[in-house]
């Protein structure tokens, strides 16, 4: 997990010390992307819009796989995150429409 990307530096070299803090370190990735996640879901309580929520979503899938090691990496946990939420959008983009189609 540790190949000295500039914000994991200071927690990579303390995980070389301490072999068994390299799970700890993914399990606090997993946790600060939910935690993000849940912020901006309750944002989007405090400021309508239908946006904020699929950027949580995101948040959360990227919190979800980085929990499982999918995404160990900074890079493809930011990747994901840029893509996430477009898909989870065009998702209920497509289910709107053909909701508003079969009604006519």
């Amino acid at each position: 997990m540790c190949r000295n990307e500039w914000p994991l530096d200071a927690v990579c070299s303390k995980a070389r010390q301490n072999p068994q803090m390299e799970d700890a370190t993914v399990f606090d990735l997993a946790l600060l992307w939910f935690v993000v996640g849940l912020a901006l879901a309750l944002a989007e309580m405090a400021a309508p819009g239908v946006i904020l929520i699929f950027f949580g979503l995101g948040a959360w899938v990227v919190a979800l796989t980085t929990w499982i090691g999918l995404t160990p990496g900074l890079q493809s946990q930011l990747l994901l995150f840029a893509v996430a939420p477009r898909l989870h959008l065009s998702w209920a983009c497509a289910g709107r429409s053909r909701a508003v189609s079969t009604a006519m």
